[in-house]
């Protein structure tokens, strides 16, 4: 551990590649409506009358880039020393790509993200350079 040697990660990157700009859906997330009453509207242009407009929210909010998910272990049985959650996998496909979309899986591990990609009702490509933890089929997905 390298507790003693510098600041302990609680994060990790996640890199998605596209070819060109890919589909967004936004995963809403919900919190606190709120009504901050009225201000001026600063998007009419540098010059003229501003416009009044209410600042609130129901409380739904766009995403951020950090997301938080419960680990592999919570979800089972752990195949792979950096399995991800499957859940983490559907959100993530879920919010980069339209149904019937390819996703690949270029260092797959235990298949999480390819059984994500099934649920979620896409195509997948999934490439593991060794041969003893491809695990795919310990998920028991049908495909």
């Amino acid at each position: 551990m390298n507790a003693k040697k510098q600041p302990l990660r609680k994060h990790e990157d996640i890199c998605i590649f596209y070819k060109s700009q890919p589909a967004y859906n936004p995963q809403m997330t919900y919190g606190e409506p709120y009504n901050k009453g009225f201000r001026k509207n600063q998007f009419t242009g540098s010059y003229g009358d501003f416009k009044t407009v209410e600042v609130k929210s129901n409380g739904e909010r766009y995403p951020t880039d950090v997301i938080y998910f419960k680990t592999a272990e919570s979800e089972g049985e752990v195949y792979h020393p950096t399995q991800k959650p499957v859940e983490l996998g559907r959100y993530l496909i879920r919010t980069f790509t339209k149904k019937g979309d390819v996703v690949l899986d270029n260092t797959c591990g235990s298949g999480s993200f390819l059984v994500s990609a099934v649920l979620e009702g896409r195509k997948f490509i999934g490439i593991e350079k060794n041969e003893d933890v491809y695990l795919f089929k310990k998920h028991k997905v049908d495909y």
